[in-house]
């Protein structure tokens, strides 16, 4: 399959929305060109990095622009790995589209203990005094659940990339309960510093 690359300062996951700005006179004739109305959204760390190999393929559920700039709403549909290096943004990538997701024999009850430690983390967030929905609920499908986590989790870009390249579901889930846990301790010892 064939996409636009998208450079963006953030991860863009797999059921997520993202709102971009784009360059008019660099992307309009692009965007007029495409036959798919999906964009490949690769993150790149900074101006001068390459951008990563894997990304996520978004459709574009909203666009308006002005003579200078489009902005764009993107959803998240399925992870992609590009089959040629990305030289930059707004290109066409020839890129390779992960199977929809489906539970994996041997998972067990991944999607329970994401949803008792997402609760658990946004209770911790709330007792730091920041707003956090403690009834929180995750999807049944264990990656679906890994990356919704990864998309309420307070982590950096370069986390979420890490979660996102996970060659396996299975590895998703592990990184994205090891992102949680890692969270609630830290939420926990600052609250403990902040009554000492």
């Amino acid at each position: 399959m064939q996409a636009l690359s998208v450079g963006a300062r953030r991860v863009l996951l797999p059921a997520e929305r993202l709102d971009v700005r784009l360059d008019a006179e660099l992307w309009r004739p692009r965007l007029r060109e495409a036959e798919s109305p999906g964009l490949a959204v690769f993150f790149h760390p900074t101006s001068d990095a390459p951008f990563p190999e894997i990304g996520t393929l978004a459709a574009i559920v909203g666009r308006r622009g002005s003579a200078h700039v489009i902005h764009v709403r993107l959803r998240g549909l399925r992870r992609a790995r590009a089959l040629v290096p990305v030289a930059g943004p707004a290109e066409l990538v020839d890129v390779l589209v992960d199977e929809a997701p489906s539970a994996e024999v041997g998972e067990g009850d991944a999607p329970d203990e994401l949803l008792m430690l997402l609760r658990r983390y946004h209770a911790a967030l709330a007792e730091h005094g920041d707003r956090a929905d403690i009834a929180v609920e995750l999807p049944v499908e264990p990656e679906a659940a890994a990356y919704r986590v990864a998309s309420l989790l307070r982590i950096s870009a370069h986390e979420r990339q890490f979660l996102l390249e996970a060659e396996t579901p299975a590895e998703r889930v592990r990184r994205a309960t090891a992102a949680l846990r890692r969270e609630i301790g830290l939420l926990r010892r600052s609250m403990g510093s902040k009554g000492a």
